[in-house]
């Protein structure tokens, strides 16, 4: 069954579902996109925490690496912790901070202008060293804790942020699941309805397939016997090609001239009514010759009949030096004295080389008492063919039956051609 061919009340319900499918497809796109937003800022939050601390630690490293730097320049100096005597500063230590001097001061220090250089070897230069990096110290630690309260400060206003987000984002996630499993369960329930009407169409398909095959299979055998017959008449066609044709013999003699009239323009016939001569009936005259050859001297055209003779008008003498005589026989193909010539036509109904058409000779030769038949068959005495007969069927029907055969410029000429 075609799709424009389905029942509809199915449409509104697949509708409505599909309407359910995307507003919950939007809404559960709106949720995540606000997860989304919620767990990025916590997550830069989260790094922005992890850098300060990383500046606190490298801070508090810095811190005591100068310490003990301190701890280093002290039994040099000469200074003394709580508790402990003062000692001179020696010799090679103040030879070692004038060598590292650029190296352990601070960079505050270089950049001042001072009017005095600080060479470190006398102990009031190393107490305003020591002083300015411990205040330098002093500054950087509580840099250092202020950036890391700072931090401190941002981690737990994450942490709070951080159990909403967790929150929304779980809530987010069952609405989407409530969302997807509704759309699941309107999917199944459109899926119930249209599956029955899938299947229909799906086995009408098939049988209109399967009925196409079956067509197409036919068909085809179809044109496989036509094939198959159209070649055996071309065989057969190239066979009566082959064959020799069996020309009718048209000299076949029906009576003779008995007596005629002084003047030449009548004369009688031995044959009447009883060897069926009608009114009409033309016949050639002619003096038979050496080996059955006729020599036509004539043309004579019954006028009156009687049971054993008749009268003929003469119609036509083609020599004056050979009138027709007692004894000259007479000569028609379309006539027979025992029973109907049967005759048959082949080749184009009409042609300009001939007077008459096939119709019209087939009405002349009817008027004579010979027969006509529209199809060639055993009981024929001959064919007559025009012009285009080699494709005729009655011309290869009269090959195949071994039908004499004779042209229309033969016989026509006895009906009046």
């Amino acid at each position: 069954m075609p799709d424009h061919a389905l029942p509809s009340r199915g449409a509104p319900r697949r509708g409505l579902s599909l309407v359910w499918v995307v507003l919950s497809c939007s809404a559960a796109f709106v949720s995540a996109l606000c997860a989304m937003f919620f767990w990025t800022d916590w997550k830069d939050t989260e790094e922005s925490l992890k850098l300060q601390q990383q500046l606190v630690k490298d801070a508090e490293d810095r811190l005591a690496t100068q310490a003990g730097e301190l701890e280093k320049i002290l039994p040099y100096t000469g200074l003394r912790r709580v508790g402990e005597e003062s000692k001179a500063p020696k010799e090679d230590a103040a030879r070692y901070l004038l060598e590292r001097q650029a190296e352990y001061l601070p960079a505050f220090l270089k950049l001042q202008r001072i009017d005095r250089q600080l060479s470190l070897a006398t102990l009031e230069d190393c107490t305003e060293v020591a002083g300015r990096m411990l205040e330098v110290a002093v500054a950087d630690r509580d840099q250092a804790k202020m950036e890391r309260d700072r931090r401190k400060t941002a981690v737990e206003t994450a942490q709070k942020r951080k159990g909403p987000i967790e929150e929304t984002k779980q809530r987010s996630v069952e609405e989407i699941q409530k969302k997807t499993q509704e759309v699941n369960d309107e999917r199944s329930k459109a899926e119930s309805e249209y599956t029955p009407e899938a299947q229909k169409t799906e086995e009408q398909t098939k049988k209109e397939n399967e009925e196409r095959e079956a067509s197409e299979k036919k068909h085809k055998e179809e044109m496989l016997r036509l094939e198959n017959e159209l070649n055996e008449l071309k065989r057969r066609l190239e066979e009566f090609k082959s064959r020799e044709v069996i020309r009718y013999d048209i000299t076949e003699i029906h009576g003779e001239l008995i007596e005629h009239d002084v003047e030449g323009k009548f004369a009688f016939i031995d044959i009447g009514s009883n060897q069926r001569v009608v009114k009409g009936l033309r016949f050639f005259c002619a003096l038979p010759g050496e080996y059955g050859q006729l020599l036509y001297k004539g043309e004579v055209e019954v006028k009156k009949v009687w049971p054993t003779r008749s009268q003929v008008g003469i119609t036509a003498v083609y020599d004056p030096q050979r009138p027709l005589l007692k004894g000259d026989v007479l000569v028609n193909p379309l006539f027979g004295t025992r029973r109907p010539t049967v005759v048959a036509f082949a080749g184009e109904p009409a042609s300009r080389r001939f007077r008459l058409s096939v119709n019209e000779a087939t009405r002349r030769i009817l008027e004579i008492g010979s027969t006509v038949k529209p199809e060639c068959a055993v009981d024929i005495d001959f064919l007559i063919v025009t012009e285009a007969f080699e494709g005729d069927k009655n011309y290869m029907k009269a090959v195949e039956l071994q039908i004499p055969i004779a042209n229309a410029n033969d016989v026509l000429k006895y009906i009046g051609q």
